[in-house]
């Protein structure tokens, strides 16, 4: 009895939507500081440290969702530039062979 009621409490919390929370003090991400050289999720702790003294500080879930945005933005021109190199990597192999075999002819 008391080892089901344990499982139960385990699955019980498995289910239970973690917050996300400050890596430095534990409490929940509240504020996103847009400062450039910042860019980071904070806690109401965090917030009060010099270093984001003067800082853009906006809800968590709005710089978040900007943050993700412009993730999805880059990964999307990674993508570009990735499929571009593969086929310029492929015009360049078959250039490549072609010059070789020009020079398999020539040669004989």
């Amino acid at each position: 009895m008391v080892e089901e009621d344990k499982n139960n409490n385990r699955k019980e919390k498995e289910c239970v939507k973690q917050e996300p929370s400050c890596e430095s003090h534990g409490k929940p991400l509240e504020l996103f500081c847009e400062e450039n050289s910042c860019r980071k999720a904070l806690c109401a702790l965090c917030m009060t440290e010099p270093k984001h003294k003067g800082h853009n500080l906006v809800a968590y879930e709005e710089g978040t969702t900007e943050a993700k945005i412009v993730l999805k933005e880059l990964m999307e021109h990674s993508e570009l530039i990735t499929k571009a190199w593969g086929e310029h990597k492929i015009k360049l192999q078959l250039d490549v062979t072609s010059q070789q075999n020009c020079e398999t002819t020539k040669a004989i």
